[in-house]
């Protein structure tokens, strides 16, 4: 028995299916989808130490030490990872994109978070060395602040925490090196060029952290995580963003 939803739907003992309209590896050049709705072999409060990849690319999410939790009937009813904010993350093995200069577009949905302090849910690349930071990512920086940290760079915004949030941040990577970000829907950082032009010099994807080995853990829940090696369009972007708020209930 299901029941139509919107994009989806919901089948009793299979959970939420994309198959009935939408899935996002209908868009061309997805290169990460984890969606804590489909981890199985886990009971509530479980540690994950590996977030399997959905995107047929095998960039699974892992940790062997400082693992998040598995949590079930959290948001819309369904599952989602926690993060602790001290020292829990998750991240891939090696490089999700073919280059540092990649086009890019990331959609995560976050849920049970509290920031005070600048902070970070994912995270593209990772400090090379102290002050030299090669990465992209979305910040919420405090509760009506938030920003794009690019390389070194940050471009600031206006935004009030909505929790929970679908959070998209966007890179033309090889021409204009524009970067656009969106909340909730709506675009929120008009594309722009950030003050440095220098690359990624790695492109493992950081969960839980501001960047793979560094700090500014993130307490928050990540339901799911979609990433693009594309600079997508708004039609698409359109597709994902419903595909995400018919299914997690956010906005």
């Amino acid at each position: 028995m299901t029941m139509s939803s919107g994009l989806g739907s919901w089948g009793w003992g299979w959970g939420w299916d994309a198959g009935g309209g939408f899935s996002p590896l209908s868009i061309t050049g997805c290169v990460l989808w984890l969606r804590a709705d489909t981890i199985s072999g886990l009971s509530d409060g479980d540690s994950v130490a590996t977030w399997s990849d959905e995107s047929g690319e095998g960039n699974d999410a892992t940790e062997a030490t400082n693992k998040p939790t598995y949590e079930t009937n959290v948001q819309n009813g369904l599952a989602v990872v926690r993060f602790n904010g001290t020292d829990d993350e998750l991240t891939t093995a090696g490089n999700i994109f073919t280059d540092g200069e990649a086009d890019l577009t990331v959609f995560v949905v976050v849920a049970n978070y509290t920031c005070a302090t600048v902070a970070r849910p994912i995270g593209i690349g990772f400090e090379v060395a102290a002050g030299q930071r090669e990465f992209i990512g979305y910040n919420f920086d405090n509760a009506t602040t938030h920003s794009i940290r690019f390389e070194g760079a940050s471009r600031t915004f206006s935004q009030t925490d909505t929790d929970p949030s679908i959070i998209c941040f966007m890179r033309d990577g090889y021409t204009t090196e524009d970067v656009v970000a969106r909340f909730n829907g709506a675009e929120v950082l008009a594309a722009g060029t950030p003050t440095t032009d220098n690359i990624l010099g790695n492109t493992i994807f950081s969960l839980g952290i501001m960047n793979a080995g560094a700090d500014r853990f993130f307490a928050c829940d990540i339901a799911e995580v979609i990433v693009y090696e594309a600079f997508l369009g708004s039609g698409n972007i359109t597709l994902v963003e419903a595909y995400l708020n018919d299914k997690w209930s956010v906005y």
